[in-house]
């Protein structure tokens, strides 16, 4: 993958400073304020809660006011991402953050109550970091990457999800440097999905850790995983990929048909790998 493009690049030479709030402002509105913007312009929000879906269409940085906590300002409605690049950051998002194309960065946003809490449409590539991202209702998926989509998850605290934390569903996805904790899932990797899980920390999934089935070829290195319902780490369906110097507190399974790449791991639980396959041993402690 590509590296992704800092959001200090969206803002030109001429780039101008817009003001969104209730008094001492442009606009009391964020979507007028991105109306009146041009591309490379920042749209500083105010202190205070914004009843509306944000339309960012336009390469402009959506940023909440400086020296205030997260929290402090609240969209209700929830974000529709188009713009090819662009930013939201410091903001708390009630409400699906819809990201349908473009190569927007989510920084240090607090999302939540979402069918999905972010989903990533197939013509989008995402930067997706510092996030705490959580209790993702009806769909359920804290993260969604649609078939052909790419993007990466970096430091985020994903936790409390109706179903997966992270969903890669024929996608091209880094997840690294993050906590994924309390949902059935913490990453599901599908249909031929593809990228790396490295370095993340995983627990109290009621059912897998990370989870690897139809022909996907992830990098999952690093990991620790632990306190999970079921399996820590499970491969199913012709599921493949590389498992390296993972450190998983609980069980593993690896369903006959399936063949994935086993590196040195630590697995402190029983492993069941129905190919037969000799596993590579832990290292002493």
């Amino acid at each position: 993958m590509s590296s992704p493009v800092s959001p200090s690049a969206v803002v030109a030479v001429d780039s101008r400073v817009v003001k969104v709030g209730s008094s001492g402002a442009d606009f009391a509105s964020i979507n007028d304020a991105i109306r009146a913007s041009v591309d490379g312009d920042t749209v500083v929000v105010k202190l205070g809660q914004y009843d509306e879906v944000v339309i960012l269409d336009k390469s402009v940085s959506v940023v909440a006011e400086a020296n205030i906590e997260l929290g402090d300002v609240v969209i209700a409605g929830g974000a529709v991402c188009t713009a090819s690049r662009g930013s939201l950051e410091r903001l708390t998002i009630k409400q699906l953050v819809d990201i349908r194309s473009g190569g927007v960065h989510i920084v240090e946003c607090d999302i939540s109550m979402g069918a999905d809490c972010v989903r990533v449409g197939s013509e989008a590539h995402p930067v997706i970091k510092k996030c705490f991202i959580h209790h993702a209702q009806s769909s359920g998926d804290g993260i969604y990457f649609a078939q052909g989509s790419r993007g990466n998850v970096e430091d985020c605290d994903i936790a409390s999800n109706r179903v997966n934390g992270v969903h890669v569903n024929g996608a091209d996805v880094v997840v690294r440097g993050s906590r994924f904790r309390e949902s059935p899932y913490g990453v599901f990797v599908r249909n031929g999905g593809k990228g790396s899980i490295e370095d993340n920390r995983g627990e109290g999934a009621s059912c897998f850790g990370i989870y690897v089935q139809s022909h996907s070829t992830p990098l999952v290195a690093r990991n620790a995983i632990g306190n999970c319902g079921i399996h820590g780490i499970m491969v199913s369906k012709e599921g493949q990929g590389m498992f390296k110097e993972n450190a998983v507190h609980g069980s593993v399974r690896i369903l006959r048909g399936c063949a994935p790449t086993l590196g040195t791991n630590s697995f402190q639980g029983r492993v069941d790998d129905e190919n037969s396959r000799p596993l590579v041993p832990a290292p002493p402690a």
